[in-house]
């Protein structure tokens, strides 16, 4: 699988899971694939128990307990035939008697291994994968040349080089040397806007966050022709050699990328929180989020990257969602990873956005989930959108 078609693989991949239908058992597996500090490869063990485990929950000579075994065999086929020494993280989805089977590699770890055996694809950890590794672009530059990168899933997916004719500075001095001085200014100029039409062009494709990395010149060239859209993608730059290694790069802007999550993460809880006790387009806690997703009000859910922090619903809560008829029954009921996967998948489903907030203390006064809304409904009309979507 090309590099440059992954973050749109693995999204579209997503789509597809959360849109199975419930049913036949399906086994979802996350791998870390990297060798430990000993050269060993601990997903090997953890495979090999782990299915074995599983099985024997289903019993002997059962239909469940043959199907699982299908999906059991198939899955070390693919990891034993098809995965690369080179792979930090494998993702595997299995459902034989539903004809599922989904799989991808990956430069990007997930930090965990994991199995999941149940009636739907175990989703949560594939789109917390891909909000914390999204697609960015790294810019690095000189006077006379330019190097541009799209990353994305600890991947290189694009790159292309803008390269300009160098100067050289005559021994001359007085006018000669001021003219051929403005000349030298001029081609730096024009380099400087020939690169920024390129990082243009690649922004256009599907590209929110921009590093830009280069020397005392170039850097103020370069912001002088960026647009205001553009401008505003921008969210950090470096001081770097052209030549820098691009892991070095990689790594760099990476750390870039998660520092200004950090810094948003917290400007955006508050900016939530504030519209909430405002009255206004927002709402906190697992039971009215839950309501206001499964209406379609949501435009964006707000979750806590750290799914075991989100708590079961208080008892006032859960009396009140008792008396309200849109509200499923297992909605009570969820906590943890199950209350976000069934957050993440009504998202998915109604189109809304989905944020991770990384530090779990800041939403940890609301349950470790809220959301902006698209609209607001009154309480008659709310109760009766929700029963009709359930029903």
């Amino acid at each position: 699988m090309p590099a440059a078609d992954l973050t749109d693989v693995l999204s579209q991949m997503a789509d597809r899971l959360v849109r199975f239908e419930r049913g036949p058992q399906v086994l979802s597996l996350y791998l870390d694939t990297r060798p430990d500090q000993h050269g060993r490869e601990g997903h090997r063990s953890f495979v090999r128990k782990e299915l074995a485990v599983r099985g024997r929950s289903f019993g002997t000579a059962t239909p469940e307990r043959e199907a699982y075994e299908k999906d059991a065999e198939r899955v070390r086929r693919w990891l034993e035939e098809e995965l690369r020494p080179s792979t930090h993280a494998a993702i595997v989805f299995s459902c034989a008697q539903a004809g599922l089977f989904e799989a991808a590699q990956l430069e990007a770890p997930v930090g965990r291994n994991l199995l999941v055996v149940g009636p739907e694809p175990h989703v949560y950890p594939l789109l917390q994968l891909l909000e914390q590794h999204p697609r960015y672009a790294a810019l690095v530059a000189d006077t006379n040349l330019a190097r541009l990168f799209v990353f994305g899933l600890g991947a290189r997916e694009r790159a292309e080089t803008v390269a300009s004719p160098k100067t050289r500075r005559p021994k001359v001095g007085g006018w000669s040397q001021m003219r051929y001085q403005r000349h030298i200014d001029d081609q730096y100029q024009k380099h400087a806007r020939e690169v920024v039409a390129a990082l243009e062009r690649v922004v256009r494709d599907g590209v929110d966050h921009v590093v830009l990395a280069g020397d005392e010149v170039i850097l103020p060239l370069l912001r002088d022709e960026l647009s205001p859209e553009l401008r505003s993608k921008v969210i950090d730059t470096l001081a770097l050699d052209i030549r820098v290694p691009e892991q070095e790069l990689l790594a760099r802007t990476l750390e870039l990328l998660r520092s200004h999550d950090e810094r948003t993460d917290a400007e955006s809880v508050d900016a939530l929180l504030g519209e909430f006790r405002a009255g206004g387009l927002a709402t906190v806690g697992a039971l009215a989020t839950h309501a206001a997703l499964t209406a379609g009000q949501v435009h964006e859910l707000v979750v806590s990257a750290e799914p075991g922090s989100l708590r079961p619903l208080e008892e006032g809560e859960a009396l009140e969602a008792a008396t309200d008829p849109g509200t499923p029954p297992s909605a009570l009921q969820l906590e943890g990873e199950a209350l976000a996967e069934e957050l993440v998948r009504l998202a998915v489903l109604t189109d809304a956005r989905l944020r991770l907030i990384e530090d779990g203390e800041l939403l940890a006064p609301v349950g470790g989930v809220a959301a902006w809304l698209r609209y607001r409904l009154d309480q008659s009309e709310d109760a009766s959108r929700i029963e009709g979507r359930t029903r």
